[in-house]
């Protein structure tokens, strides 16, 4: 059985997490966006990145 651990984002989660959003405006209708944002988080500083999404 594999084992997941939740952690906190960090800075370098960033450009993963981009790709990974980035698939979804892409390929489906379930995002208001047109275009995948940049792998530079979400095209936000890096440092406002935990307030804003946890």
């Amino acid at each position: 059985m594999n084992e997941y651990v939740i952690r906190e984002v960090r800075k370098e989660d960033a450009g993963r997490l981009a790709e990974i959003y980035a698939y979804y405006v892409q390929n489906t209708a379930i995002s208001f966006e047109y275009e995948a944002p940049s792998t530079h988080p979400m095209g936000l500083d890096a440092s406002a990145m935990p307030a804003l999404f946890f």
